[in-house]
């Protein structure tokens, strides 16, 4: 093994340990503001808690319960979306990730027009990006660019 193989796995560690987490008290906290309300937004933001672990599987069950609980809430689509993808493998599944996007509509268009902020609009054209028509790598630089531009529109936001 490398040097630099070496090094990777060591910073990796300390994300695999926490990922192994299943309480999500364990994964530390987040604020991410949305249209949600009570429970559905605490569903929301544990979905995030786990994604942000790589604890894809949870995160979805997160989403889809936010989903269970209040079915016009474009974000908790957006979420499972993402747990289909896992960056730090190389992998994807984009037709489970826009079969989760259909759900909630089956268009970009009818999806931002279903949305009910802005700010929920703004994180969509992230998932149409990164989900859209294309080759994967294609898509991938998508998604990148539409996360700068999103960052450089909100500088603040820990999420962008």
């Amino acid at each position: 093994m490398n040097r630099a193989r070496a090094l990777l796995l060591l910073a990796l560690l300390p994300a695999a340990a926490l990922a192994q987490a299943r309480n999500v008290e364990q994964l530390g906290r987040i604020s991410f503001p949305t249209s949600a309300k009570g429970e559905t937004q605490r569903q929301f933001e544990r979905g995030m808690l786990f994604l942000h672990s790589f604890e894809y599987e949870q995160a979805a069950a997160a989403f889809r319960e936010a989903q269970k609980l209040d079915p016009g809430f474009a974000l908790a689509y957006w979420g499972e979306a993402m747990t289909y993808t896992h960056p730090v493998w190389n992998r994807q599944d984009s037709v489970a990730a826009r079969d989760a996007l259909r759900r909630f509509a089956p268009t970009p268009e009818a999806r931002a027009s279903r949305a009910r902020s802005d700010a929920e609009r703004e994180w969509l054209v992230i998932a149409e990006a990164l989900y859209g028509e294309g080759a994967k790598a294609t898509r991938d630089t998508a998604f990148a660019d539409a996360m700068a531009a999103l960052l450089e529109k909100h500088p603040a936001s820990h999420e962008a």
